[in-house]
């Protein structure tokens, strides 16, 4: 599964998407509760601001007075003011003297607000209320002493008391919670419609149009250059779609173009094929490394060559086996290696075999452009040709030996020009020579015999 998804360019890309509109939305989401805890934090502040500077002008003629009465009755009146969770004034040692709650009056705050209070510190925060495990936002306010109260409390104290204010904050934190679970809800709504529509813009724009890349150049890759695909869009998918089909034409056109090329060698090939089979001579082909590349059915015939040498294509092999059916082979041996190592020259020269067979052997470097890459060797049965020139010197010696023996002149007139073109010893011992004009040799004369006195036996 992870190997499918790590390969798939479509579900990595909604994957990977989908992760970053997660961060976003839960970045936004935790920005807007802090921004809402913050809100209510801010007014919970302001509001008990506004209430200690309330309480303190409302308390500060009675204290003024000594009326103590006076100020408990505000106090039990604070008390039914909603969003007032409880008020303490505290003496300077921290005792609770007056109170919404009458039961904490005369005990000391176990509030650290208060205590810096005391140390003429403005403190406000969110804390766990007195014997309570209520949470409450608590803002303790310094009461300094001035002139009006040196009658009483005299100069040497600056810090009186505290007035200290703590607000319901249970409801700011249930506030909090829903605006939480609001946003909560919000951002996996954005984040399911975000997704979906994320997943259908990619399945659109990229995956469907990957895919049918992806099955095209499979098919081009199996030779069907015939794929096209079908693409509007101008963007880099279309552009490489583009260029796919200008691929798979221009590949289609190679493909004719090799197709008609393979078709004229292989006519090309059939034709030498058959010229080489149909041809007299044996012929033999071996390229630079010493491997046979072709040769002849005439040459297997000629040579007697097994078919499992052949089959190996070694031209050592080859040599091995022949050496044994010539006359000379050393002399064979040493002109094919000869050849091998002037790869340049060109060579004619007779063999002669242990059986009376005679070969005429003609070779020539094969060429590709001006590069040699091989030899060929072409072998000519003469051995009638050879048996009938030997045959026909023996029939001139013999019939030249006869002339030789004749006691009177013999000679051969050529009618073309009466010229004496053969004679024997007699005749030349009476002077007469070849080339020797007949006409001087009979008649004395300079010119061909004409005429009723001379008329020519020829």
């Amino acid at each position: 599964m992870i190997k499918k998804i790590q390969n798939s360019l479509g579900i990595s890309c909604i994957i990977g998407l989908g992760g970053v509109l997660v961060f976003i939305l839960m970045t936004i989401t935790l920005m807007n509760i802090s921004r809402e805890r913050r809100i209510l934090t801010q007014r919970a502040e302001e509001m008990s601001h506004r209430l200690g500077n309330l309480i303190l002008t409302a308390m500060h003629y009675p204290m003024l007075t000594g009326d103590q009465e006076v100020i408990q009755v505000q106090f039990d009146g604070y008390k039914k003011m909603k969003g007032i969770e409880i008020i303490h004034l505290l003496d300077h040692e921290g005792i609770i003297r007056r109170s919404t709650d009458p039961d904490l009056v005369g005990k000391r705050s176990l509030s650290p607000y208060a205590s810096q209070a005391m140390q003429g510190k403005y403190v406000y925060g969110i804390e766990v209320r007195e014997r309570s495990e209520d949470m409450v936002f608590t803002k303790a306010t310094p009461i300094l002493n001035e002139k009006n109260c040196y009658p009483c409390h005299g100069k040497k104290r600056r810090i009186l008391g505290a007035l200290k204010i703590s607000l319901d904050w249970q409801s700011t934190i249930k506030a909090i919670n829903i605006a939480k679970n609001q946003n909560i809800v919000l951002s996996i709504s954005g984040l399911i419609i975000m997704g979906i529509l994320t997943a259908i813009f990619l399945l659109r724009i990229v995956i469907l149009p990957l895919q049918r890349l992806e099955t095209g150049m499979r098919k081009v890759s199996q030779a069907d250059f015939s794929q096209r695909i079908i693409s509007k869009s101008k963007d880099e998918i279309g552009r490489l779609t583009q260029i796919f089909n200008k691929m798979a034409q221009d590949l289609m056109t190679l493909m004719q173009k090799e197709r008609k090329k393979t078709e004229e060698l292989n006519r090309s090939l059939s034709l030498l094929s058959a010229t080489l089979e149909s041809t007299a001579d044996g012929i033999l082909a071996v390229d630079r490394q010493g491997k046979i590349v072709s040769f002849n059915h005439r040459f297997v015939q000629m040579w007697n060559i097994p078919a499992e040498i052949l089959e190996s294509r070694d031209d050592e092999q080859a040599l091995r086996f022949v050496l044994e059916q010539v006359k000379s082979p050393a002399d064979f041996l040493n002109k094919v290696k000869s050849l091998y190592g002037q790869p340049q020259l060109s060579s004619l020269d007779v063999i002669e075999f242990k059986d009376g067979r005679v070969f005429e052997r003609y070779s020539q470097p094969q060429r590709l452009s001006d590069e040699i890459i091989g030899r060929v060797w072409s072998f000519h049965d003469v051995t009638e040709r050879v048996a009938a020139g030997r045959k026909w010197q023996e029939q001139n010696i013999f019939l030249n030996n006869i002339i030789e023996s004749l006691t009177h002149p013999f000679y051969v007139i050529d009618t073309n020009d009466y010229t004496v073109k053969m004679a024997n010893t007699a005749a030349r011992q009476k002077e007469v020579a070849e080339n020797f004009f007949c006409y001087k040799l009979t008649h004395k004369s300079d010119r061909p015999c004409t005429g009723p006195e001379h008329i020519c036996p020829l």
